[in-house]
């Protein structure tokens, strides 16, 4: 449970704090057809796709993990989300996931 913040400065303050995390989900069932997603709890997060509680993912399922990248911070995960999500191409769209999938690699080694 988050802690409400003294000062007036409630849930949204505590989000800037919280780490960030970009997963891409590849269906098992269509091969060509994958969600991307931010969160800062990956596990329950993926879960909760692969158990069908999602409306965007539960016709692709089952799923599979491809990728998932701790890039800092919660709002970073979003704005990168949502970067590549408005890349109306798909052959962009996977361009900026091999290439952000390379770096974060490299990076951590």
């Amino acid at each position: 449970m988050l802690a409400w913040h003294a000062r007036g400065q409630g849930f949204e303050s505590l989000m800037v704090h919280m780490k960030g995390f970009i997963y891409l989900l590849k269906s098992e069932k269509d091969p060509n057809k994958y969600y991307l997603g931010s969160t800062c709890d990956p596990a329950k997060r993926i879960k909760h796709h692969c158990g069908g509680f999602t409306h965007s993912t539960k016709s692709l399922r089952p799923l599979k993990c491809e990728l998932l990248i701790n890039v800092g911070l919660i709002e970073s995960a979003r704005i990168i989300e949502r970067y590549i999500k408005n890349q109306k191409e798909k052959l962009c769209v996977e361009n900026v996931i091999k290439s952000l999938n390379r770096y974060y690699k490299n990076k951590c080694k």
